[in-house]
């Protein structure tokens, strides 16, 4: 049986570095080994932080053993800290404050997950990336209620034709806390802060014989440091004199710094509104479709299953302007909704929690043999079912695109399935997360030769972090159909921008134009 096929191509040469982004895999930990991240060794390491020379997998079974065994002779939660922090220490993982915020910060899930017999502690450090990964449930097949229609190829629009701009932004990443003139390499895994520089233990740190690198008010192009406020300041900017105005914004997630052992829940719910508040001022007109990334959740990529995410109250507040409350239902049992786009006739956005596939979201862990959380493959096939009824075309959203290798197998091939039964429906998707710029191609499903079915636009992100130059996207659509006639990408130059003192902003080449179409 064939299964599904994406490509991913990078359209610009803005590799996402996470240099040595070492967070704390150990058993308090196993929740999450990574903030951020796309190119994975099994499914929480990047390539350049793998543990395996510092948490073997025998190692790390033996410390989920042996905590278990705490929780079971009852043992109080300050000497499982404890513990924890001792093998933080020996085995040099974090430095040790950062250690400890994220023992503090992430010690109750941790718990639930020591606590589930299910969970094997070979199974537990195969999701850290510790040991060999289980293989993944098999992929269901979905029965449709109605058959798929006779593909119609799409007819190129007149050139004279009305057309549709939309802007998408995402991961933007604000650190307030961002320090001008701190040290670029910290040995933690968020640095810029006025942080220690240190090669003591995982993160970032440099060699001893280089010299200190200091923190540019602009960002710097070789590090792990977020977006700037000066640099956030300037991008708000740019947006205010955008040219052309944006019809419709889509904005996918991940607002929030990667300071994911310090964070407090209401910080993560400070940032969302700031950047909300900031963008309705600049844009108090045109409708903006938000979606949840994996930083929206506290702690970071924890997302409980419906309907207890009590976050999701407050950023329904927070995007109040932007969704009616014929919306906000779904949205506050899951964290996901559908809404027509104002102004238009036969266009529809539908945006998806795409934290339910999050391999790294610990619900996503506990509750493994659950295909369909919240209920949300079978409401988006409702949805897409009641668009293709009435002659709508949708645009699907979400932070975290199907084909990354963050986003469960399960969960991909049932969008695999559905982009290829909606064909028609269906004429683009939206995501962000990796930080770089790049597409997705949905291919047929169980057919011996595959055609291409659909296509996912992967945003480049604002924040700078990993060294990459502040982006984004403009999409230009056909009014009638929605159908992409064209993207443009806007970046700003880090080093440019620190030289001359404020931030040079400039417009890329649009695609049509790099490769010489028409």
């Amino acid at each position: 049986m064939m299964f599904y096929t994406f490509i991913i191509i990078i359209m610009h040469p803005l590799l996402h570095r996470l240099r040595g982004l070492a967070l704390m895999c150990l058993a308090m930990l196993v929740t999450t080994c990574t903030s951020h991240s796309t190119q994975m060794n099994g499914l929480g390491l990047l390539p350049e932080m793998d543990i395996k020379h510092k948490l073997t997998c025998d190692v790390c079974v033996g410390t989920v053993e042996v905590m278990r065994g705490m929780l079971s002779a009852n043992k109080s939660e300050a000497q499982l800290e404890v513990y924890a922090l001792k093998i933080c220490d020996q085995f040099k993982i974090q430095k040790p404050p950062v250690c400890a915020g994220f023992i503090t910060t992430f010690k109750d899930i941790a718990i639930k997950i020591l606590k589930d017999d299910f969970l094997t502690a070979s199974y537990t450090c195969g999701y850290i990336g510790a040991c060999p990964l289980p293989p993944a449930p098999p992929g269901i097949n979905i029965t449709f209620s109605k058959p798929k229609p006779p593909h119609v190829p799409p007819v190129m629009p007149s050139p004279t034709a009305p057309k549709r701009y939309i802007l998408h932004l995402t991961d933007i990443h604000y650190d307030p806390l961002y320090q001008v003139g701190a040290p670029v390499f910290c040995g933690e895994p968020l640095c810029c802060r006025g942080n220690e520089t240190s090669s003591e233990a995982g993160g970032s740190s440099e060699s001893e014989s280089s010299p200190t690198i200091l923190a540019g008010e602009f960002g710097n192009s070789d590090s792990v440091c977020d977006l700037s406020p000066s640099m956030l300041d300037s991008f708000f900017a740019q947006l205010e004199n955008i040219v052309p105005k944006p019809d419709i914004i889509l904005w996918t997630g991940d607002n929030p710094p990667h300071d994911i052992w310090a964070e407090t829940e209401q910080n993560v719910l400070d940032i969302n509104a700031f950047m909300a508040s900031r963008l309705h001022a600049i844009f108090p007109l045109t409708p903006v479709f938000p979606s949840l990334g994996n930083h929206e959740g506290f702690p970071v990529n924890t997302f409980a299953f419906p309907p207890s995410d009590l976050m999701y109250t407050q950023y329904a507040k927070d995007w109040a302007q932007w969704l009616p409350p014929s919306e906000i239902v779904t949205f506050l049992y899951g964290g996901y909704y559908a809404r027509d786009v104002p102004g238009t006739r036969n266009l529809r956005v539908i945006s998806l929690n795409m934290n339910f596939c999050d391999y790294l979201n610990p619900y996503v862990l506990m509750y493994n043999k659950t295909p369909d959380p919240g209920g949300m493959v079978q409401w988006l096939i409702q949805e897409l079912q009641d668009a293709e009824d009435n002659h709508m075309h949708v645009y699907i959203i979400g932070h975290i695109a199907p084909g990354q290798s963050v986003c469960t197998s399960t969960w991909a091939y049932s969008m695999a399935q559905i982009t290829d039964r909606f064909e028609d429906t269906i004429v683009g998707q939206f995501y962000g997360h990796s930080h770089t710029d790049e597409f997705e191609v949905f291919y047929e499903v169980n057919v011996t030769n595959p055609r291409p079915v659909g296509v996912a636009y992967v945003g480049p992100s604002v924040t700078t972090y990993g060294g990459v130059n502040p982006s984004y996207r403009m999409y230009e659509t056909d009014q009638d159909t929605g159908y992409m006639l064209d993207i443009t990408k806007t970046w700003a130059d880090i080093d440019a921008s620190n030289v001359a003192g404020h931030a040079q902003w400039q417009e890329g080449l649009s695609l049509k134009s790099m490769f010489g179409m028409k």
